[in-house]
């Protein structure tokens, strides 16, 4: 994983430009997120519930697929100048806890006039759509512009 945000100015994006990674949902991210979120729900936290539910293994939590956005807005798409400022997600299948998953955003709109982008994104794995949605982001001037 890069430690280093990229650094994308408004004018250096394009519609149609894809950002993407690969990222696995471990069990010290699930242990992570109870503590940040209190969510102790036994369908993310106990194998023998989750699979007595119907399920092949414990569920990744959502927020942690959000978490994910985040790391693609803050990281990748725009990167270090970036403000998030909305999300809309649909979740359509669960991730399981050491599943492997890819990010894509795609840039679908460019507003010069309140410096922002909008970007559709999917998540998949295995050959499923876990999620999709869009994400509204302002793109922030650097000092002395």
């Amino acid at each position: 994983m890069s430690h280093k945000p990229k650094i994308h100015s408004l004018h250096s994006l394009h519609e149609g430009l894809v950002e993407r990674f690969v990222f696995k949902a471990t069990d010290e991210m699930m242990q992570s997120f109870v503590k940040i979120s209190g969510d102790i729900n036994p369908l993310h936290t106990d194998v023998n519930f989750a699979t007595s539910r119907g399920f092949d293994g414990v569920v990744v939590y959502g927020g942690i697929l959000v978490a994910q956005i985040s790391r693609m807005v803050g990281m990748h798409l725009p990167g270090r100048d970036a403000l998030w400022s909305s999300l809309n997600i649909y979740f359509a299948h669960p991730l399981l806890v050491g599943q492997t998953a890819e990010l894509e955003a795609r840039v679908e709109h460019i507003s010069e006039a309140t410096s922002s982008i909008e970007f559709k994104f999917k998540i998949t794995s295995q050959g499923k759509k876990l999620a999709k949605g869009s994400a509204g982001v302002q793109i922030l001037k650097p000092d002395g512009q």
